[in-house]
Protein backbone atom coordinates (compact mmCIF):
# COMPACT_ATOMS: atom_id res chain seq x y z
CA UNK A 1 0.00 0.00 0.00
CA UNK A 2 1.56 3.67 -0.72
CA UNK A 3 0.34 6.20 1.80
CA UNK A 4 0.49 10.18 0.63
CA UNK A 5 0.12 12.48 3.24
CA UNK A 6 -1.42 15.99 3.08
CA UNK A 7 -1.27 18.84 5.48
CA UNK A 8 -3.46 21.74 4.69
CA UNK A 9 -2.64 25.40 5.91
CA UNK A 10 -1.87 28.84 5.31
CA UNK A 11 1.70 28.79 6.87
CA UNK A 12 1.39 32.74 7.91
CA UNK A 13 4.55 32.14 9.34
CA UNK A 14 6.32 28.80 9.03
CA UNK A 15 6.86 27.37 12.62
CA UNK A 16 7.47 24.80 14.89
CA UNK A 17 4.28 23.75 15.23
CA UNK A 18 4.63 23.50 11.40
CA UNK A 19 7.34 21.74 10.99
CA UNK A 20 6.11 19.05 14.16
CA UNK A 21 3.15 18.53 11.04
CA UNK A 22 5.85 17.44 8.24
CA UNK A 23 7.55 15.16 10.44
CA UNK A 24 4.58 13.28 11.20
CA UNK A 25 3.19 13.33 8.30
CA UNK A 26 6.66 12.51 6.89
CA UNK A 27 7.24 8.92 8.83
CA UNK A 28 7.17 5.38 7.80
CA UNK A 29 8.15 5.85 4.34
CA UNK A 30 4.69 8.29 3.37
CA UNK A 31 5.41 11.09 0.54
CA UNK A 32 4.35 14.46 2.02
CA UNK A 33 2.26 17.04 0.15
CA UNK A 34 1.47 20.34 1.27
CA UNK A 35 -2.01 22.61 0.38
CA UNK A 36 -1.22 26.06 1.20
CA UNK A 37 -4.51 28.05 1.68
CA UNK A 38 -5.38 31.89 0.96
CA UNK A 39 -2.24 31.54 -1.70
CA UNK A 40 -4.27 34.39 -3.20
CA UNK A 41 -3.90 36.51 -0.38
CA UNK A 42 -1.00 38.44 0.87
CA UNK A 43 0.27 41.89 2.04
CA UNK A 44 -2.61 42.85 4.93
CA UNK A 45 -2.23 41.68 8.88
CA UNK A 46 -3.77 38.37 8.39
CA UNK A 47 -1.73 37.42 5.57
CA UNK A 48 1.23 38.77 5.09
CA UNK A 49 3.00 37.09 3.23
CA UNK A 50 2.65 35.60 -0.79
CA UNK A 51 2.17 31.96 -1.62
CA UNK A 52 5.69 32.16 -3.12
CA UNK A 53 7.01 33.60 0.36
CA UNK A 54 5.61 31.07 1.81
CA UNK A 55 6.50 28.04 -0.05
CA UNK A 56 10.25 29.52 0.32
CA UNK A 57 9.34 29.14 3.83
CA UNK A 58 8.51 25.70 3.90
CA UNK A 59 11.25 24.16 2.02
CA UNK A 60 13.61 26.01 4.04
CA UNK A 61 11.92 24.63 7.45
CA UNK A 62 11.55 20.83 5.37
CA UNK A 63 15.37 20.97 4.28
CA UNK A 64 17.09 22.57 7.26
CA UNK A 65 15.24 20.44 9.81
CA UNK A 66 14.26 17.05 7.95
CA UNK A 67 16.46 13.93 6.67
CA UNK A 68 16.87 14.14 2.98
CA UNK A 69 15.57 10.68 2.25
CA UNK A 70 11.50 11.90 3.54
CA UNK A 71 12.00 14.77 1.12
CA UNK A 72 8.12 17.33 0.64
CA UNK A 73 7.33 16.31 -3.20
CA UNK A 74 5.04 19.03 -4.03
CA UNK A 75 3.21 22.51 -2.39
CA UNK A 76 0.03 23.53 -3.93
CA UNK A 77 -1.90 26.34 -3.99
CA UNK A 78 -5.24 26.62 -2.75
CA UNK A 79 -6.96 30.28 -3.16
CA UNK A 80 -9.75 31.29 -1.05
CA UNK A 81 -13.04 31.12 -2.38
CA UNK A 82 -16.87 33.29 -1.47
CA UNK A 83 -18.36 29.29 -0.78
CA UNK A 84 -16.66 26.36 1.42
CA UNK A 85 -18.18 24.43 -1.14
CA UNK A 86 -15.95 25.95 -3.75
CA UNK A 87 -13.45 25.75 -1.45
CA UNK A 88 -13.68 22.21 -0.76
CA UNK A 89 -14.34 21.64 -4.15
CA UNK A 90 -10.57 22.67 -4.92
CA UNK A 91 -9.61 20.40 -2.74
CA UNK A 92 -10.79 17.69 -3.89
CA UNK A 93 -9.88 18.29 -7.40
CA UNK A 94 -5.94 18.46 -5.95
CA UNK A 95 -6.80 15.56 -4.36
CA UNK A 96 -8.41 13.64 -7.16
CA UNK A 97 -5.37 14.72 -9.23
CA UNK A 98 -2.81 13.62 -6.78
CA UNK A 99 -4.66 10.10 -6.75
CA UNK A 100 -4.67 10.20 -11.30
CA UNK A 101 -0.97 10.55 -11.03
CA UNK A 102 -0.16 8.13 -8.75
CA UNK A 103 -2.65 5.68 -10.43
CA UNK A 104 -1.18 3.02 -7.63
CA UNK A 105 -4.51 0.24 -6.87
CA UNK A 106 -3.82 1.10 -3.42
CA UNK A 107 -3.38 4.05 -2.87
CA UNK A 108 -4.07 6.01 0.64
CA UNK A 109 -4.08 9.73 0.73
CA UNK A 110 -4.40 10.84 4.45
CA UNK A 111 -5.01 14.66 5.44
CA UNK A 112 -2.61 15.24 8.89
CA UNK A 113 -3.78 17.72 10.85
CA UNK A 114 -3.28 19.39 14.16
CA UNK A 115 -6.45 19.46 16.84
CA UNK A 116 -7.67 22.78 16.80
CA UNK A 117 -10.16 24.67 19.26
CA UNK A 118 -13.52 24.92 18.88
CA UNK A 119 -12.77 28.37 17.04
CA UNK A 120 -11.01 27.03 14.21
CA UNK A 121 -11.93 23.56 13.92
CA UNK A 122 -15.00 23.97 11.31
CA UNK A 123 -12.60 23.99 8.71
CA UNK A 124 -11.75 20.12 10.09
CA UNK A 125 -14.99 19.19 10.33
CA UNK A 126 -15.84 20.58 6.47
CA UNK A 127 -13.51 18.41 5.23
CA UNK A 128 -14.45 15.43 7.11
CA UNK A 129 -17.84 15.75 6.05
CA UNK A 130 -16.71 16.35 2.19
CA UNK A 131 -14.77 12.87 2.55
CA UNK A 132 -11.92 13.96 0.10
CA UNK A 133 -9.47 12.04 2.22
CA UNK A 134 -9.15 8.67 3.20
CA UNK A 135 -8.51 9.59 6.47
CA UNK A 136 -7.91 12.33 8.63
CA UNK A 137 -5.38 12.66 11.34
CA UNK A 138 -5.31 14.69 14.31
CA UNK A 139 -2.18 15.18 16.31
CA UNK A 140 -1.73 17.01 19.56
CA UNK A 141 -0.36 21.11 18.68
CA UNK A 142 3.20 21.18 19.31
CA UNK A 143 4.13 23.33 22.54
CA UNK A 144 6.52 25.58 22.99
CA UNK A 145 6.86 26.46 26.70
CA UNK A 146 4.51 24.46 27.68
CA UNK A 147 2.04 26.84 25.31
CA UNK A 148 0.23 26.28 21.55
CA UNK A 149 2.07 28.20 19.02
CA UNK A 150 0.45 30.98 17.44
CA UNK A 151 0.52 32.17 14.10
CA UNK A 152 -1.42 34.87 15.07
CA UNK A 153 0.67 35.53 17.64
CA UNK A 154 4.03 35.26 15.78
CA UNK A 155 2.46 37.67 13.40
CA UNK A 156 1.84 40.65 15.78
CA UNK A 157 5.01 39.66 17.64
CA UNK A 158 6.57 40.36 13.56
CA UNK A 159 4.96 43.13 12.87
CA UNK A 160 5.72 44.90 16.65
CA UNK A 161 9.20 43.52 17.53
CA UNK A 162 11.39 42.66 15.17
CA UNK A 163 14.45 41.45 17.84
CA UNK A 164 12.12 39.19 19.68
CA UNK A 165 10.89 37.66 16.69
CA UNK A 166 14.25 36.94 15.19
CA UNK A 167 14.66 34.71 18.19
CA UNK A 168 11.29 33.12 17.75
CA UNK A 169 10.89 29.81 16.24
CA UNK A 170 9.66 30.58 13.12
CA UNK A 171 11.26 29.95 10.08
CA UNK A 172 11.84 33.60 7.85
Amino acid sequence: MKIINVVLGRFQLVHEGHLALFKKASENDSELHILVGSADKSRNVCNPFTFKERQKMIYKAYNDSIPYYLKLKNIISIPDFETDTKWLDCIATNIQSLKLYYDYPALTVRLITCKKDDKTANYIDLIKDAKIFDAVIEVEPYLENGKVISATDNRKEFFTNTSAFEKSSCFW
